[in-house]
């Protein structure tokens, strides 16, 4: 831990102590959550919301009560929806994070027999075995997204919905896991419109994540990812993830 993480840590439970108020269980532990959301207040905060004690409590109060309401999820929930190819994670970036992909060409057909709250219980049980299952503490502890937007639309109520959904669950049901946001295939028009609606509803740290891959292959991608651990139809190597290996996620690496 850092001095700078221990400084934080220490104005933090003094200012519990004075205002006789304590951290949701499982926060303030070995686990050190309470860091992440300590950090991520303090980066999105700004001169109109600034940071403060009482505000990071709160959040970190509003966490634990969706925590408790959520998990453990029922299997019913979310497992018939883990083969649809929706969102899955497959590889690792050069730097180990885990790899997610949302893909909104499969909201069409999920949605036939799925509503929007099934797709992000989806999401949500994925994102917390990624949590849970592939991060290191103090050396692996965030993902890359990629966003695939072929044939998907803006104008269609669900998919942009969706978009801003995961959105919401990286900033506040898992705060300090996203490191880039790639979003592709989009075509100009919503290579243009997707990133200026973010950044309207985001805050300009977590706009500064996103990056938009005009071309197929992308160099930003095969920079930050890698060939070896790329799919094919992103501009990698390995073959494209077929029904029935979404998961549990291949995460070996090449």
């Amino acid at each position: 831990m850092s001095l700078d993480e221990v400084t934080k840590l220490e104005d933090f439970r003094a200012f519990c102590d004075r205002s006789q108020r304590k951290c949701p269980p499982g926060y303030d532990d070995v686990t050190f959550e309470i860091l992440r959301f300590l950090q991520t207040t303090q980066t999105v905060s700004n001169s109109e919301v600034p940071y403060t004690h009482a505000r990071a409590l709160e959040i970190m109060e509003k966490h634990y009560d969706w925590r408790q309401e959520t998990f453990p999820m029922p299997q019913e929930k979310y497992a018939p929806f883990l083969e649809s190819g929706f969102f899955y994670v497959h590889k690792r970036d050069k730097q180990y994070r885990p790899v997610m992909v949302l893909n909104l060409q499969r909201v069409g057909q999920l949605a036939k027999k799925a509503t929007s709250e099934n797709m992000m219980n989806l999401v949500y049980a994925t994102m917390d075995f990624a949590a849970e299952r592939l991060m290191i503490g103090g050396k692996i502890e965030q993902w890359s997204i990629i966003v695939d937007m072929k044939d998907a639309s803006l104008t269609d109520k669900i998919t942009f919905q969706i978009i801003l959904l995961v959105m919401k669950a990286c900033l506040d049901y898992f705060p300090g896991r996203l490191y880039r946001m790639f979003i592709v295939n989009g075509g100009w028009t919503v290579s243009t419109m997707l990133p200026a609606a973010l950044y309207i509803a985001l805050d300009k740290m977590t706009t500064k994540r996103i990056a938009v891959c005009k071309e197929i292959p992308s160099l930003q991608l095969i920079e930050h990812i890698g060939a070896p651990n790329l799919e094919e139809k992103y501009g990698g190597d390995r073959p494209n993830v077929a029904g029935g290996r979404f998961f549990p996620p291949d995460m070996s690496l090449d």
